[in-house]
């Protein structure tokens, strides 16, 4: 099961949403001009 698929593993995972990782905060902001 990969990160995120499963709301409850996730929580077991981490318990912050992936969509509020680190790494997706600094992607996006790499990504923006």
């Amino acid at each position: 099961i990969a990160y995120g698929d499963d709301p409850d593993t996730s929580l077991l995972i981490d318990p912050h949403p992936p969509r509020q990782s680190p790494d997706l905060i600094q992607r996006s902001l790499e990504m923006t001009p």
